[in-house]
């Protein structure tokens, strides 16, 4: 939601909503990872008054979890509040204010844990990091986030059907919203961990780490601290671009490195040439990124 206004494509031919082909929506797919972004540009509120275009892209790390980045993009150069809503089928959830992070609360059932962080804007990509990597702490990076289940006032929120194709029924659920409010374009990004019954997620927190990119090119860099030590950085960029974090550098849409005791154990990049570490070339994975609109099929709705 923007400005506290949802998605809206009413008030328009039915022909200029409903597709006939696939969307121009990119995807990638291997043995260890899966990759997909789409963008709604439509406007929000009831009149379409609020103009942002939302670029959702998510990286699967199998079987493991999924790191979500949204590229936000107003036509104007005034602040939005802008909120991420995670509708969770679940008993209940906690909020932990410290790691910014939301978990289910199931007993006898698995579990998943939510973790936001505002990547900030174009104007801010460039800021100092410390020797980590990483923001420094006193730097705002975090989003605000609070759970609503069965709202109704001032929208409708927090709700799941809970009928049948007859009978219409919803019982409320969690529902977490991370919240920030920012001018010009915009990233966020989100790590989603599911754990089995019983289990602890092993994710401690996500820091935001800073990104060199061409202009014009957004960049949202994460790191994924496990209580293992483990850290698994991240890197999404709006386009395919030279990019730049830490002591890596590819030319690519999206980096993913999987680091143990300053080692890269795996490494994956999407739609690059390679990935290199203070000059050297490392092995990764490369990823083709496809468009789906590339194809021949119709269909008539």
């Amino acid at each position: 939601m923007v400005d506290g206004e949802e998605q809206h494509r009413k008030g328009k031919p039915r022909e200029e909503y409903v597709v006939q082909k696939p969307l121009p929506n990119r995807w990638a797919s291997s043995d260890g990872f899966d990759y997909a972004a789409g963008t709604y540009d439509d406007g929000y509120g009831d009149k379409n008054q609020v103009q942002v275009t939302h670029t959702r892209h998510v990286f699967f790390v199998k079987p493991e979890y999924w790191i979500v980045t949204d590229f936000l993009t107003p036509a104007d150069d005034k602040p939005h509040r802008y909120g991420s809503m995670f509708h969770l089928d679940a008993e209940g959830a906690a909020v932990d204010e410290k790691a910014k992070s939301v978990t289910t609360t199931n007993a006898d059932s698995s579990n998943l844990s939510v973790f936001g962080i505002c990547c900030g804007n174009a104007a801010s990509a460039q800021r100092p990091t410390s020797d980590q990597g990483s923001i420094p702490a006193a730097y705002p990076v975090s989003l605000s986030v609070r759970i609503v289940s069965g709202q109704e006032e001032p929208v409708v929120q927090g709700w799941m059907p809970a009928g049948s194709t007859s009978v219409y029924k919803v019982r409320p659920i969690p529902t977490p919203i991370f919240e920030k409010e920012a001018a010009g374009p915009t990233a966020f990004a989100y790590v989603i961990y599911p754990t089995p019954k019983g289990g602890k997620c092993p994710v401690e927190r996500v820091d935001r780490v800073a990104v060199e990119a061409a202009d014009g090119v957004q960049a949202a860099g994460i790191a994924v601290r496990f209580a293992d030590g483990r850290i698994d950085y991240f890197v999404q960029a709006s386009k395919r671009a030279k990019i730049k974090f830490l002591d890596f550098e590819s030319n690519a849409v999206g980096v993913y490195v999987h680091v143990e005791g300053g080692r890269v154990v795996s490494a994956a990049v999407l739609d690059g040439s390679g990935l290199t570490r203070s000059g050297e070339r490392i092995s990764a994975t490369v990823l083709p990124v496809r468009d789906l609109s590339r194809t021949t099929a119709t269909h008539k709705f």
